[in-house]
């Protein structure tokens, strides 16, 4: 299944990278991991659908989710 219909990376992708990459940020996860932070501008969904797959295997909780999103936001000064 993919991780929006907007995008071709599969919500398995996420988290391979996660239980098998040692991945533990979103930003890792979008820029490095898979394509999306670099193949133009994520949508909202996605960016938001990718943190709720990393939060249910990394355990966050909302807080840490709306962290994440904003670290990946800032650091690449993405506009939404």
């Amino acid at each position: 299944e993919t991780i929006t219909s907007d995008s071709n990376i599969l919500q398995a992708e996420i988290r391979f990278a996660v239980r098998h990459e040692m991945a533990q940020k979103l930003t890792d996860v979008m820029m490095r991991r898979t394509e999306l932070g670099t193949a133009g501008k994520a949508s909202d969904a996605t960016i938001q659908a990718v943190a709720n797959v990393m939060a249910e295997e990394l355990g966050w909780n909302e807080v840490k989710v709306q962290q994440e999103i904003q670290d990946y936001l800032n650091v690449y000064n993405v506009k939404h």
